[in-house]
């Protein structure tokens, strides 16, 4: 069991319902969880199945239901949509995109085949891989690996503010 609170991350397309569902249960239980989306925007079910409703993620949740509301209250309350964003707004006010968040979690969880290769895209596009050939080049460049370890974990933490958990083993 680690010592310190796990932080995970909960990955759907739109961070609307099934990311959403998962950020509530798991808070619920104690866990230390966020939820995201990785679409350029929020898509909602529309009035036809084939033209759905359009959201920027900066558009609140309380912002989406009134006006689909407006739009048509009984077509969005027999579908669900109303409900499901009643709740959205009790978790958080607002639906994240993954690509615009840069913490760190100890855990990702992603609800599609075709989320999970979106989320690893964007972690493989951040810095962290430049951080780390930084890192492996100066180690390799090191005359006493094991004590300059130290050193290149240090200024790399101090770099980019993250820590780098690592074992070394001398065979």
């Amino acid at each position: 069991m680690p010592s310190f609170p796990l932080s995970m991350a909960v990955v759907c397309m739109s961070n609307m319902n099934r990311s959403m569902e998962a950020h509530n249960f798991l808070k619920k239980k104690g866990f230390n969880v966020r939820s995201f989306g990785v679409r350029s925007y929020v898509t909602l079910p529309g009035l036809t199945p084939n033209l759905p409703v359009v959201y920027d993620f900066s558009t609140t949740c309380e912002q989406m239901r009134k006006d689909l509301l407006l739009k048509d209250q009984v077509h969005y309350n027999s579908n669900g949509v109303l409900r499901m964003l009643g709740r959205n707004e009790r978790i958080k006010p607002r639906p994240e995109r993954f690509q615009g968040c840069r913490d760190s979690f100890n855990v990702i969880f992603t609800c599609a085949e075709r989320v999970y290769k979106m989320v690893v895209k964007d972690l493989c596009s951040q810095p962290l891989c430049f951080d780390l050939c930084e890192l492996c080049q100066g180690l390799q460049q090191a005359d006493d690996v094991q004590s300059s370890l130290a050193e290149l974990l240090q200024a790399a933490k101090q770099k980019t503010g993250r820590s780098f958990l690592h074992t070394v083993c001398f065979y």
